[in-house]
């Protein structure tokens, strides 16, 4: 069954929520029922919006596809976010509604990745007894090489599996539809570049002024500015701006969006110490906060030091904590030894 909570579940909770619904068949009879027709007696949903044009569009969504990034929404998210899109793979969705965490199971059914007249790439995922409804979901992106054009399409069949999820049906329909649309609004944002902070994969941040079109090819190219030294202004192809790079392994972001001017930019810190990765191979810089007047940050630094000759001049005045380990700051004049 869903697991309900007054807070938001732990990761362990997550990962013990997640074994034992490993070990659980789907919730449903038509397992694979989106790739063809819905069953009857399930209330069916479905949306489709145009991402854009192009090749560039339809990478970038793909990539925020395989990342979850449709489930990225503030009150929602999937569980844990680097599951692999793999028939057979459990993935947890959170969720917060009616004062309540619900910590729900699904199971990866069927991936989709086709290339052709018309190039697809998606997948469906099916509940398991652990979720407050039954039934299928299907996120599809098609790229039409006719006209170009590039399109995010979800289909979904369900009807409620929890005692709550019934009483509450029209509650949970309207949440239904809140997802699809936010899910929508996420994978436009994930095929754009929108003005605002991003960072580097190296922990540099930089704010994007906009995009802009080159007069003899017409490719895009996004018109962008470091957060650093002179904060002159660059342009990079936006395709290059968008897609992923291998570090350590792993697929990341090039860039990475924090969020508009004045605003939170990252995720509840519920401890400055959560979340600390084991090895880096740049300084990390995480802005918590960014505002008109102040930015906060994180700077988690495993021995890292400028590069020998580097100098760095801004023009905002800088206060710092140190909270753990030890640290050498080299102004002009002076050197600070912190510990």
């Amino acid at each position: 069954m869903t697991k309900l909570s007054f807070q938001k579940p732990t990761a362990e909770t997550m990962r013990r929520f997640m074994s034992e619904q490993g070990k659980l068949p789907f919730s449903y009879q038509t397992v694979g029922a989106t790739a063809e027709q819905p069953p009857a007696g399930f209330a069916v949903d479905h949306l489709r919006i145009e991402l854009g044009e192009g090749e560039a569009v339809f990478q970038a969504a793909k990539t925020a596809l395989r990342h979850w990034e449709h489930f990225r929404l503030g009150w929602a998210e999937a569980w844990p976010a680097d599951t692999a899109l793999r028939p057979g793979e459990v993935v947890a969705v959170l969720g917060r509604a009616m004062g309540l965490w619900w910590l729900n199971a699904c199971r990866i059914v069927y991936v989709v990745d086709e290339t052709g007249p018309i190039t697809r790439f998606g997948f469906a995922y099916g509940t398991l007894p652990g979720h407050a409804e039954c039934g299928e979901e299907r996120f599809l992106l098609e790229w039409h090489r006719a006209d170009n054009r590039v399109w995010y399409d979800i289909l979904a069949f369900s009807k409620p599996n929890h005692i709550l999820a019934r009483l509450g049906h029209p509650a949970v329909r309207r949440l239904q539809e809140r997802f699809r649309q936010d899910s929508a609004a996420a994978m436009l944002r994930s095929s754009q570049v929108e003005p605002g902070r991003y960072r580097h994969y190296k922990g540099g941040e930089y704010t994007v002024i906009g995009t802009a079109r080159h007069s003899e090819t017409l490719e895009e190219i996004v018109v962008y500015r470091p957060e650093y030294g002179e904060r002159g202004l660059w342009v990079r192809p936006k395709r290059m701006f968008l897609e992923l790079l291998k570090v350590e392994g792993r697929e990341v972001p090039r860039f990475q969006f924090l969020g508009e001017r004045g605003e939170q930019v990252a995720e509840a810190v519920t401890s400055i110490f959560a979340d600390l990765p084991p090895r880096l191979p740049d300084e990390l810089i995480q802005t918590l906060v960014h505002a008109a007047d102040v930015r906060i940050e994180r700077i988690v630094s495993h021995a890292h030091a400028s590069p020998e000759g580097f100098w760095y001049d801004q023009g905002q005045n800088e206060w710092v904590l140190l909270l753990q380990g030890a640290a050498r700051l080299r102004f002009e004049n002076e050197t600070v030894e912190m510990r």
